[in-house]
């Protein structure tokens, strides 16, 4: 079953969201494992909404890139740790 993580960063921009992207570079874009990845604005804040094949896919993914480009992008970066919720998915249309 797909593993879905929504993460909303209270406060956080655009700005910040990018910062870490560009931190991330072109492994953002290169995951087979990631089925669907969206984020945008809210009046509160930054919300991503990511699903992948695996929780375990998203865990390695994560060390090995979200952890060293949230590091390198420092002060650009967020500011605060998001608020996530995790849940296993039982229907992924795309």
């Amino acid at each position: 079953m797909a593993f879905g993580r929504i993460v909303f960063y209270a406060g956080g921009t655009e700005a910040q969201y990018q910062a870490v992207i560009d931190e991330i570079g072109p492994a953002f874009s290169d995951v087979p494992e990631r089925i669907l990845h969206a984020s945008g604005g809210s009046d509160d804040g930054w919300l991503m909404i990511t699903v992948w094949t695996s929780k375990a896919a998203f865990q390695r993914w994560a060390q090995e890139h979200i952890g060293p480009a949230h590091q390198r992008a420092g002060e650009r970066g967020w500011q605060s740790p998001p608020e996530t919720t995790d849940f296993e998915t039982f229907h992924v249309l795309t």
